[in-house]
This record gives C-alpha cells, structure tokens and sequence, in this order.
C-alpha cells in the first residue's frame, strides 16, 4: 500500500540539497538512524513541501478523525515517542500494533501492511493523523527536534526505486518537508525500527 497522496493547501516541488543550516539542527536528533543505515543527512533532497491544518485534521467531518479519549493522556514511552515537554507525543510504534502479554511486557508479532500515524496533544487533548503509510512508503523511526517539530524517518520503494525518506513537521507554522535520498545499491536490511522495540523492551515475538 502506497503512502496517501498529499493534498495540501499548497505544494512546492524542488530537487535542491537540504539546507545546511536545518542539517545542523536536525541531525544530532536523528545520528542513531543515519548511523544504523549509514547514511549522510547532507546527501537529502528536498522533493516537497505542503501546508497542513491541524484544526482540519481533527474536524469531526475529517474521515480519519478520532475522539480523543482519557487513555490518549496515560504516559507510555514504549509506544510513543514525546515531544520534550511531554505535551505531545507521535503513535508510530502503536501504529505497528504491539500488545500487552500476560508476562506484563509489550510484544511485537508482526504488523499490517499500513501504518496510520497519530499525532495527539495532550493539551489540547486532540488526535490527528498525522501520516498514514504502507509497505511501500514505511516509516521507522520519530524523533522530535524541538517541543514543536518532529523528524519522521524511513525508506520509499515506490516506482521500484529505493530511497530513504526524512520528513520534518513545523507544528507551530503547519508546514511540512519531505526530504529523500535515492540509494540504488541497496541490499537487505534490519529495519530500524526492530532495533528500537527492543531498546524500549518491547519483546519480538518471531
């Protein structure tokens, strides 16, 4: 399943380098990702940058949209991955649906072929989507940068053509970049992610 396609309020599409200025900032946050794909942050390309609404987001006419509930609040650092001030935190490991075992620790037996993404501020009590990926668009690893911006990381193999993905979210100004780096010589891999369960205690069933 293909990443939803983006229908932003406006897109611009570029093919320049990323900004030397935003990889200096970024990539103390995410050197434990670039590090287990051996990969240069430099190397990235902006493909596109969208505008997004969070109030649209979580419009009750939104189809994706979901009541914020109570356990939304409970603190779960296996699962979510928190902003710095702990008011906001990114669902991706509970998007790969892991469960509570009876031994009282989490489990990973395997996913859906999607993830869908929540973003949720418990402040504003809110719960968005924020991302919804496949097999194909899939994405691995969170890493806030700041109270209001996020990294979203992970590898594309759409058209057939391997790259590894790096978004950036600007909650404050709604803004969204998408950054890729091609990799033709790709070969098998441990995906990132499995390696995070396990450093969180999350136990890989098979």
């Amino acid at each position: 399943m293909e990443v939803k396609e983006l229908k932003p309020d406006s897109v611009k599409t570029t093919g320049q380098l990323i900004d030397t200025l935003l990889t200096q900032k970024v990539r103390p946050h995410i050197h434990s990702w670039l590090s287990h794909y051996k990969i240069d942050i430099d190397s990235f390309l902006l493909v596109a940058e969208r505008r997004f609404n969070l109030d649209s987001l979580n419009h009750k006419d939104n189809p994706y949209y979901s009541d914020f509930t109570e356990e939304g609040v409970r603190y779960v650092p296996e699962l979510r991955d928190y902003s710095p001030d702990k008011k906001r935190y990114v669902g991706l490991i509970e998007a790969m649906y892991p469960y509570l075992g009876e031994d009282g620790k989490y489990h990973f037996g395997g996913s859906d072929d999607s993830q869908p993404i929540r973003l949720v501020d418990t402040a504003e009590k809110r719960s968005v989507l924020i991302s919804f990926r496949g097999i194909n668009d899939f994405a691995d690893a969170v890493f806030w940068i700041d109270d209001t911006t996020f990294a979203l990381v992970g590898y594309s193999t759409i058209d057939e053509i391997f790259r590894y993905t790096l978004e950036i979210y600007d909650l404050e100004r709604e803004q969204l970049a998408r950054y890729e780096l091609a990799d033709e010589n790709s070969q098998s891999f441990r995906s990132y992610i499995l390696d995070d369960m396990l450093f969180r205690g999350i136990i890989i069933d098979n």
